[in-house]
C-alpha cells in the first residue's frame, strides 16, 4: 500500500510512533482521512507522556497532507468528493498540530495552527471535526488572554456539539470553558462548569485522561474557592493518579498547583519541594508556559520570605518566557511580581508605574478580581511610599470589589492594608475597627497573615494608649510567628523571612521596658537572636552536603576568578573575566537553590521554650566574670548586665546610629593601617594614636555606661547583636588602657551557651594543622612550624600526635576536621556578605565553604582560623547569624579563634606563638586568657590594635 491513498497497514494505529512517522514519509500522496484520523487519535494518547513525540507525529502528519496531490486526474464527477477528503485530511492534520503546539507550550504558533484548521473544518460536512478544533480555540485563547474571542468559540461549538449529540466533546468544551472562566478570575462560574463537564465526561467515557485533567481543574478552583481542605486532597489524587496512567504532565500540572496551595498556607517547605518536582517535569517536557508558571511561583515564594533580589529576577525570566509565547495575561501577571519586588526594593515609582499599567489592562478587559489586586498591590507600594490617604483610599476600593465578589481572602488582606495605611495616617481608632471582623475569625485566615493580623493589632493597640491589649496581641503574633517559621526550609530562607517578622519582638521588648522585669527581657531578646544558629547547633541529624561537584567546580571557578583579577593568568583580559563571573554567578545561584532544598528535608528546629533562670546563667558564670548582653532595639540599644553582684538593665544613652558612626571612625582607622603597612609605614605611630582616640570613642559608646555594674578586673563575656557584631570589645580603650588591662573578653552568640557550659576534658587528642602553602599567605608553612613546635614539645602533657597537611584539598580538610580535639588552618579567608553562604576558607584545589560546615558535626575543643575575616558575620534584622565562626560554633566546636579584619602575616605569627605558648601552659587551657596575653605580648613591637586587636575568642 505504500504510496497510494488506500487504506492503511491494518496495524499502523498500534505503531511505535517512530514507525508512524516513516511511513508517513514514504507516501507520495496525502493520507486518506481515515489515516490522518487515526495517526491523529494514536498522537493524542501521547498529549501527556510526551509531548514532544506528540509534536513530533503532529509534524509529520501536516507535512504529509499538505504534499501536492494528483486531483487534477480524478473525473469531475468524484472532484467535489476529493476536496471535501483533502479538506478533511487538512483540517485533522492541522488540528492535530494546533493541539501538539499548546501540548509543548507553543500557545502563539498554537492559535494560528487552531484559525488554519478552523478554516479547513468549516468546508467539511463533518461538524465533529469542526467542534474538536473549537474546544481548543477555547483553550489556548482564553490561556493568551484573550476572553473574548474565547467566549464566541465557546457558544459556537456549544452549539455545534449539543445539536449533534457530542457528549463527549461536549464535556472537554465545558472543561476548556472553565479554563477559560478560570483565567479570567471568575472562579465560581468555572466550579459550575467543570461540575456540569463532569457529569458529561462520567456518562460518555469511563475514568480517563480527560477525568483525570477534570479532577486536576476541581482542585485547581477549589483551591481558589477556599476550600483548601477538599483542594489538597483532590491534587494529592490527581498526581497519583497521573503517575498511574503514565500521565507525566497531568502529574506535573497537579505538583505544581499543590505547591501554590502549600505557598498559600505559609507552608514554604512543602512548596518549594513540589514546585522543583513540577519544574523538572516541566523542563523534560519542553513546556516554555509552564517552566515560566514554576518561575513566577518561585517568585512568588521568594517575595514571600523576603527576597526580593531574588525574585524579581525569576519574575523578569517569566515575563520574558510568557511574552515570546504571546501569552499577554500571564506576562502582564509577571510584571505585577515584578513590581512588588520592586517596590520592596525601594523603586517604588517604577514598581507604581508597573502596577498601573497592569491596572489599566485589567481594566480594558472587565477583570474586576484582577483590577481589585493592582489596585491593593499598589495601596501597599503607597503605604511603603509614605502615601497613607492614597494606600487607604486604594485599598477600601479593592475591598469593596473584594467583598462583592465573595473572595474573603483577599478581602481581609485588604482591610490589613487598610488598617496599615489608617496607623500610618494617626488615625489608631480607625484602624482598629477596621481589623475588628478580622479578629472574630482569625481562625479562617491562613497563618501568615493571621500572623501579620496580631503584630498589626498590637502595633494599634499600643497607638491607641492600651499597653495591656497590645502585649496579649504581639504575644499572640509572636506565637504564630513561631508556627510559621518551622514550616520554611533551611536557616537562610528562615533567616530572611524572620528578618521582615522581627520587628515584632523589638515591639515586645520596647513594651517589656515601660514594666521592665529581667526574666522576660532575657527571654525575649534571646527568642530575637541567633536563631539560625540555635536551629543549627540544636539540630540531632545532619545531612551530609550534595554540592560535590558542583562545590569543586565552584571552587576551581572562585581560584580561576581570584588569578584573573590579578592579573596573574591567561584569563585576565575583560571578555573572559565576565564571562568566569557570569559562570561563578550562576554556579552559586544552582548551588544555592539545592542546599535550600536539601537543608529543608535535614533540618527539625527544636520547639523551645525560651525559658532562661537567671539564677541557673549566674552560677555558670566565674565569680569574677560578666555577662554583657546587647539587643539593637530600632535607635535605642538595651543592655543587660549579669553578674554575681548585679542583675540590671539598662539603655544605652546614645542612639543606635551615633554608636555605628562611632564603629565606623574605628574601621577607617583599621583600613587606613592596613594600607599604610603597604606605602606608608612610617605613618603607623601617627595612625596608631589616631586609632586609641577612635576606640576611646567607641569605648564610651558601648562600655563606660556599664563599667560601674562590671568587677574591677576579671571575665567579660559578650553577646553582641545586629551591627555590634564588629565592636572590637577586646581592644577599646578606657583612656588609660586598653580594656585587656582589666578584662579578658569572649563572644557568644547566644546565653545558652553559658547556661550549658561544661567542664572540659584534661586532655585533648589528635591536633590538625591545616595551611594553603602554595597559593595562601607568604608565611604559611612558617607558621605551621611555630605552631607544631610548641604543640609537639610544650603542649605534650595535653596533645595526643599533632597533624600538618600542606596545601589540603577540600576534601581532605573535611575528613580530617571531625576527628580533631585541636585544629590550626592558616589560609586566605574571604567574607561574602551578599551571601554568607559562600564565605569561604581557601584549600589547594577550591575552598570549603560556610555551607559545607552546616552538614558536619565537629567535636574540637578549639579551633583557631589563621585567616582575614574569619569572625565577620552577617546578621540582618532577624539576627540569624551567618558567618565562618558561628559555623563552626554550630557544628559542635567548643572554642573558636577568628578575625575581624585582614591580618597581618608577620604579626601574626608572633601573636600565634604567644598564644599558644600561654594556652598550653594554662592548667585550664584558658583560650581567652591565653590570647590576652598573647597581645600584650607583642604590643611593644606591634603597637597599633590592627596587629594584635583583631582575633577574638568565641564559645565556651
Amino acid at each position: 500500500m505504500e504510496g497510494t491513498r488506500g487504506d492503511p497497514p491494518t496495524d499502523l494505529a498500534r505503531s511505535e510512533p517512530d514507525q508512524i512517522v516513516k511511513t508517513l514519509s514514504r507516501l507520495t500522496e496525502p493520507p486518506a482521512a481515515q489515516v490522518a484520523e487515526w495517526v491523529w487519535r494514536r498522537a493524542e494518547e501521547l498529549r501527556l507522556t510526551s509531548p514532544a513525540t506528540f509534536l513530533e507525529l503532529a509534524e509529520s502528519l501536516l507535512e504529509a497532507a499538505e504534499r501536492s496531490s494528483n486531483a487534477a486526474s480524478v473525473p469531475d464527477r468524484l472532484q467535489v468528493q476529493a476536496e471535501i477528503e483533502s479538506s478533511t485530511t487538512r483540517g485533522i492534520a492541522w488540528c492535530c498540530y494546533a493541539e501538539a503546539l499548546n501540548a509543548t507550550g507553543r500557545i502563539a504558533d498554537a492559535i494560528e495552527a487552531y484559525e488554519r484548521a478552523t478554516g479547513l473544518a468549516d468546508r467539511i460536512p463533518r461538524k465533529d471535526i469542526l467542534g474538536q478544533v473549537l474546544v481548543g480555540r477555547v483553550h489556548v485563547l482564553s490561556l493568551a488572554g484573550r476572553g473574548q474571542e474565547a467566549a464566541l468559540a465557546f457558544r459556537r461549538a456549544k452549539r455545534l456539539l449539543s445539536t449533534g449529540g457530542h457528549t463527549l466533546l461536549l464535556g472537554k468544551l465545558y472543561t476548556n470553558w472553565g479554563n477559560a472562566c478560570y483565567q479570567d478570575d471568575r472562579y465560581r462560574e468555572a466550579f459550575t462548569a467543570y461540575a456540569h463537564a463532569d457529569r458529561l465526561l462520567r456518562s460518555a467515557a469511563p475514568e480517563d485522561t480527560t477525568r483525570a485533567v477534570l479532577l486536576l481543574n476541581q482542585a485547581i478552583v477549589a483551591a481558589k474557592l477556599e476550600r483548601l481542605v477538599t483542594a489538597e486532597r483532590l491534587y494529592e489524587r490527581a498526581d497519583a493518579m497521573g503517575r498511574e496512567l503514565g500521565l507525566g504532565r497531568l502529574s506535573a500540572f497537579a505538583l505544581f498547583n499543590w505547591a501554590l496551595l502549600k505557598q498559600a498556607r505559609a507552608d514554604y517547605r512543602s512548596a518549594l519541594r513540589l514546585l522543583e518536582r513540577a519544574g523538572n517535569a516541566f523542563r523534560a517536557l519542553d513546556s516554555k508556559d509552564m517552566s515560566a508558571a514554576v518561575l513566577i511561583a518561585g517568585a512568588e515564594i521568594y517575595l514571600d520570605l523576603g527576597m526580593p533580589s531574588d525574585s524579581v529576577a525569576l519574575a523578569r525570566d517569566a515575563a520574558r518566557l510568557f511574552s515570546a509565547e504571546e501569552m499577554e495575561l500571564d506576562a502582564v501577571l509577571a510584571h505585577t511580581v515584578e513590581a512588588r519586588c520592586l517596590a520592596m526594593l525601594g523603586d517604588r515609582e517604577r514598581a507604581i508605574a508597573l502596577l498601573e499599567e497592569a491596572n489599566a489592562f485589567f481594566s480594558e478587559r472587565s477583570n474586576r478580581p484582577r483590577q481589585a489586586q493592582m489596585l491593593l498591590h499598589i495601596a501597599e507600594a503607597e503605604l511603603e511610599n509614605a502615601a497613607p490617604t492614597a494606600s487607604e483610599g486604594h485599598a477600601r476600593t479593592a475591598l469593596e470589589i473584594f467583598s462583592a465578589l465573595n473572595m474573603t481572602r483577599w478581602a481581609a488582606q485588604s482591610r490589613l492594608i487598610a488598617a496599615r495605611a489608617l496607623l500610618a495616617a494617626g488615625r489608631a481608632p480607625d484602624a482598629e475597627a477596621m481589623i475588628q471582623p478580622l479578629l472574630r475569625r482569625t481562625a479562617a485566615l491562613p497563618l501568615n497573615e493571621r500572623q501579620d493580623l496580631w503584630a498589626l493589632a498590637g502595633h494599634v493597640a499600643l497607638a491607641r494608649g492600651d499597653r495591656d491589649s497590645a502585649s496579649r496581641r504581639l504575644h499572640r503574633a509572636v506565637h504564630l510567628l513561631e508556627a510559621a517559621r518551622r514550616l520554611i526550609p533551611g536557616t537562610e530562607l528562615r533567616a530572611h523571612r524572620f528578618a521582615r517578622q522581627v520587628q515584632v519582638y523589638h515591639d515586645l521588648i520596647e513594651l517589656e521596658l515601660h514594666r521592665p522585669h529581667l526574666k522576660t527581657l532575657l527571654g525575649l531578646t534571646e527568642r530575637a537572636r541567633a536563631r539560625g544558629f540555635r536551629d543549627l547547633a540544636s539540630a540531632r541529624d545532619r545531612a551530609e552536603s550534595k554540592f560535590g561537584r558542583q562545590r569543586v567546580h565552584l571552587g576551581t571557578l572562585t581560584q580561576r576568578l581570584e588569578q584573573a583579577e590579578l592579573g596573574g593568568s591567561g584569563e585576565s583580559n575583560p571578555i573572559r573575566l565576565k564571562s568566569l563571573r557570569r559562570q561563578l554567578l550562576e554556579l552559586e545561584r544552582e548551588m544555592l537553590k539545592s542546599w535550600r532544598l536539601e537543608s529543608g528535608h535535614e533540618e527539625r528546629p527544636p520547639m523551645e521554650t525560651f525559658e532562661h533562670d537567671v539564677n541557673r546563667l549566674i552560677r555558670n558564670l566565674h565569680p569574677d566574670e560578666a555577662l554583657l548582653s546587647y539587643f539593637a532595639s530600632r535607635e535605642r540599644i538595651l543592655v543587660l548586665v549579669l553578674s554575681a553582684d548585679n542583675r540590671r538593665h539598662l539603655v544605652l544613652p546614645r542612639p543606635a546610629s551615633a554608636i555605628r558612626a562611632a564603629l565606623a571612625r574605628v574601621e577607617f582607622q583599621m583600613t587606613s593601617a592596613q594600607l599604610a603597612t603597604v606605602r606608608q609605614p612610617g605613618n603607623l605611630a601617627f595612625l596608631s594614636r589616631a586609632c586609641k582616640a577612635a576606640l576611646k570613642g567607641l569605648y564610651d559608646e558601648v562600655l563606660a555606661p556599664v563599667w560601674k555594674l562590671l568587677p574591677e578586673r576579671g571575665r567579660l563575656t559578650v553577646i553582641p547583636h545586629g551591627f555590634l557584631h564588629g565592636v572590637p570589645f577586646e581592644c577599646l580603650h578606657d583612656g588609660d588602657d586598653y580594656v585587656d588591662s582589666k578584662w579578658v573578653v569572649r563572644r557568644l552568640p547566644l546565653a545558652d551557651q553559658v547556661a550549658g557550659r561544661s567542664v572540659p576534658p584534661a586532655r585533648m587528642g589528635r591536633a590538625l594543622l591545616s595551611g594553603t602553602v602554595k597559593d595562601g599567605p607568604a608565611s604559611v608553612l612558617q607558621e605551621l612550624n611555630a605552631v607544631a613546635s610548641i604543640l609537639s614539645h610544650e603542649g605534650v602533657e595535653i596533645l595526643g600526635d599533632v597533624e600538618i597537611l600542606e596545601d589540603p584539598t577540600t576534601e581532605q580538610l573535611l575528613a580530617r576536621l571531625p576527628g580533631a580535639s585541636l585544629a590550626h588552618i592558616v589560609t586566605h579567608g574571604v567574607y561574602r556578605n551578599d551571601n554568607p553562604l559562600l564565605s569561604r576558607l581557601t584549600t589547594a584545589d577550591g575552598a570549603v565553604f560556610l555551607a559545607d560546615l552546616l552538614s558536619r558535626r565537629l567535636s574540637a575543643k578549639l579551633v583557631v582560623l589563621s585567616a582575614c575575616d574569619t569572625g565577620k558575620v552577617f546578621s540582618g534584622d532577624g539576627e540569624d547569624l551567618y558567618g565562618l565562626a558561628h559555623a563552626f560554633l554550630g557544628a559542635g566546636v567548643r572554642t573558636l579563634v577568628a578575625s575581624l579584619w585582614r591580618v597581618d602575616d608577620r604579626a601574626t605569627i608572633a601573636l600565634m606563638r604567644a598564644f599558644y605558648t600561654n594556652y598550653v601552659r594554662s592548667s585550664r587551657s584558658d583560650a581567652p586568657a591565653a590570647l590576652r596575653d598573647a597581645a600584650r605580648s607583642i604590643r611593644g613591637q606591634w603597637e597599633h590594635p590592627l596587629f594584635w586587636g583583631g582575633f577574638c575568642v568565641y564559645g565556651a
